[in-house]
């Protein structure tokens, strides 16, 4: 999807709302759906190199609203991974959450760990036990 990469900021907001509707109202995740999933992580937290994040990381709140869609619409797949993947959904969220809550150290307000928080409220809520 064009709008997940940093030429395609301009309709990002956009994806990030399409992404999130077609998730909570749909009946399922399809495997096409989670390709998406690590692409939304990177946009805002980057890579290990990247010390400010990615490049849309004031995109945050979107993504952490689709991540939690992912959650509850298909946890079993959270819990896997991908056959071209080497971490599962799980490992790669917990990545993203650790980039967050050092990104989040250095700002200000604090905000963005509060935000983060809603992912781990997911994880409890939909993978008990």
């Amino acid at each position: 999807m064009h709008g997940l990469t940093p030429d395609g900021l301009d309709a990002i907001e956009d994806g990030m709302d399409c992404i999130a509707l077609l998730l909570y109202y749909g009946n399922s995740v399809t495997p096409e759906m989670w390709k998406l999933f690590p692409q939304m992580l990177y946009i805002v937290a980057g890579n290990d190199n990247d010390v400010d994040g990615g490049f849309g990381h004031e995109y945050l709140g979107p993504v952490v609203t689709c991540v939690q869609n992912f959650i509850s619409k298909d946890p079993v797949t959270f819990l896997s991974k991908a056959a071209d993947q080497e971490k599962s959904y799980l490992e790669l969220t917990f990545k993203f959450l650790q980039r967050i809550f050092v990104i989040n150290q250095s700002s200000s307000s604090k905000i963005d760990g509060i935000t983060a928080m809603k992912v781990v409220i997911s994880i409890f809520e939909n993978l008990q036990g």
